[in-house]
C-alpha cells in the first residue's frame, strides 16, 4: 500500500494478553485519538461494467447521459479513514462522497475527536452528526461521518481482540459451534455465468425507463425473461431500476413482469418520493418494495417505515452513518416486521448481516469488468472473505479483519 511515495503503512493492531486490556491503556487511563486520516484509493485499472452500459437512471431524461453512468456521474469513490490511537491500534473505517469527503472529515470531524477515546462510539457520533447539521443531514456529511464511525469500531474490535460482529451481539443464525456464513445474492447483468458460480439468488439492473417509449418496455420484458431463464424456477430474481422510473412506469412495468416472480423492486422512485413508493407498496400487494440505499440516519429511514415505503431496506453502510447508525435503523425495521439488506457487500456488510436476525443476505456485486469475475468488492483492502457456493464464511479476525492492500495506492488530498 502506498500513500503518495510514503512507505508502506502496517494495520496498527497491537495484540494484548488479557481481554479487558483492550478496554484500557497501559496506565489504566482512557484509550485516546492521536490522529485521522482521509486517504483517496486510485481508481480501479479495469472499467466496470456498471458504468460503462446503460442502466435506468434518474438521468435518463436527458439523452446525451442515458447510454452511461461515466458521462454523468461524479463524487462516487469510496473514502478510507484510519484512526490512529495512542495505543496504537490503528483502525479502518470505509466511507463515501470522494475528495469534498476528505476535507470534511480532516478540517471539520478530525479536530472534534482528537484526545478522546475512539471506543465511545456513541457520543462521538452523536457529536459529528449535530457538528455537520448546518450543512449535513444527507449526503456528504453523512458519508465523512460513516468513514470515521466504521474506523473506530474497528478500534473497538481491534483493541478486544474480537471481530466486530461478535461485539455487535454475535451471530443470529446458524449453529454457534461454527463459523458464520453469510447466504448472498448476485447483484449484476450476467444471470447465465451465476448459477455455476454457485449463486441461486440474483438482482438485475433494468436498462430502460419511460423516455425509451413501447420499445424500451419490451426490452425490459425481454431482459428479465432471459434473466428468470438463465436462473431457472424457484429462485430469488429481483429487478433494480435505480431511480429512473416514474409511479405510472413502475405500476405498468410491475405487472408486465409479474409472471417471471420477481422478489422484489427495487428504488425505482427518486430517494425523496416518499409519498410515491407508499403507492407502490399499495398498488403492488404482491411484489416487495426495496429502497433506502440512499437514504441517510434513523430519521430518513424512519419516514421510510413511518409512510409505508418499502418491505426491504437497503442502507449503505458507507454512507447511511456508519455502523452504529445502521444498528438502530435495523432496530427500527424488525419492529416493523421489515427485512434489512445492506447496499453493495463487503467485510462490513458481512458483519452485520450476521449479527442481525433481520438480515436474511447480504448482497455480493459483480463489480469488476463485464461482470462475471469473482473479486473483492473493495480492491483496496485486503482481508475481504470472498464468495464460495454463494456464500462468504467470515474469519474470526479481530475487528472488520481488514488491511490496506500492499498492492494499492492512495492519495491524502486535504492532509491537516
Amino acid at each position: 500500500m502506498r500513500i503518495g511515495a510514503a512507505n508502506p503503512l502496517d494495520s496498527g493492531s497491537r495484540r494484548k494478553d488479557a481481554f479487558m486490556q483492550g478496554f484500557m491503556c497501559s496506565d489504566g487511563s482512557a484509550m485516546r485519538i492521536v490522529d485521522i486520516e482521509a486517504l483517496m484509493p486510485a481508481a480501479p485499472a479495469r472499467s466496470s461494467w456498471l458504468v460503462a452500459e446503460r442502466m435506468a437512471s434518474p438521468m435518463s431524461a436527458y439523452p446525451e447521459y442515458a447510454e452511461t453512468r461515466s458521462s454523468w456521474q461524479g463524487m462516487v469513490p469510496r473514502t478510507v479513514v484510519r484512526v490512529t490511537t495512542d495505543e496504537g491500534i490503528v483502525g479502518i473505517g470505509v466511507g463515501g462522497g470522494g475528495v469534498p469527503s476528505c476535507h470534511i472529515i480532516e478540517h471539520h470531524l478530525k479536530p472534534l475527536l482528537l484526545d478522546r477515546d475512539p471506543r465511545d462510539t456513541e457520543l462521538l457520533w452523536d457529536l459529528m452528526f449535530r457538528a455537520t447539521l448546518p450543512y449535513g443531514r444527507k449526503g456528504l456529511p453523512i458519508m465523512a461521518v460513516s468513514a470515521i464511525d466504521n474506523a473506530l469500531w474497528d478500534i473497538k474490535g481491534r483493541a478486544a481482540e474480537l471481530p466486530v460482529y461478535v461485539l455487535l451481539g454475535g451471530k443470529s443464525k446458524g449453529p454457534s459451534h461454527k463459523p458464520p456464513r453469510v447466504q448472498l445474492y448476485a447483484s449484476g447483468n450476467r444471470t447465465d455465468a451465476y448459477p455455476s458460480l454457485g449463486f441461486s439468488r440474483n438482482k438485475v439492473f433494468m436498462r430502460y425507463g419511460p423516455h425509451d417509449g413501447p420499445e424500451g418496455v419490451r426490452k425490459n420484458e425481454a431482459q428479465v425473461a432471459a434473466a428468470r431463464q438463465a436462473l431457472g424456477p424457484d429462485r430469488l430474481l429481483m429487478v433494480d431500476a435505480w431511480m429512473g422510473w416514474d409511479v405510472p412506469y413502475a405500476i405498468a412495468m410491475a405487472e408486465r413482469l409479474r409472471q417471471y416472480d420477481i422478489y422484489w423492486l427495487e428504488e425505482p422512485l427518486l430517494p425523496d418520493d416518499y409519498d410515491g413508493y407508499a403507492t407502490l407498496r399499495r398498488r403492488l400487494p404482491w411484489l416487495r418494495i426495496a429502497c433506502g440505499e440512499h437514504e441517510y440516519t434513523r430519521y430518513g429511514f424512519h419516514e421510510l417505515i413511518q409512510r409505508g415505503c418499502a418491505d426491504v431496506l437497503q442502507p449503505d453502510l458507507a454512507w447511511c452513518g456508519g455502523i452504529s447508525e445502521a444498528r438502530r435503523i435495523a432496530a427500527m425495521a424488525e419492529t416493523h416486521g421489515l427485512q434489512v439488506i445492506p447496499h453493495i457487500g463487503g467485510a462490513l456488510s458481512y458483519a452485520f448481516v450476521t449479527a442481525h436476525a433481520v438480515c436474511p443476505m447480504a448482497e455480493f456485486i459483480f463489480g469488476s469488468g463485464d461482470g462475471t469475475a469473482i473479486a473483492p468488492i473493495h480492491p483496496f483492502f485486503e482481508g475481504e472473505p470472498l464468495p464460495e457456493r454463494g456464500e462468504v464464511v467470515l474469519p474470526n479476525t479481530p475487528g472488520w479483519g481488514l488491511d490496506l492492500s500492499p498492492e494499492a495506492t492512495f492519495t491524502r488530498p486535504h492532509p491537516t
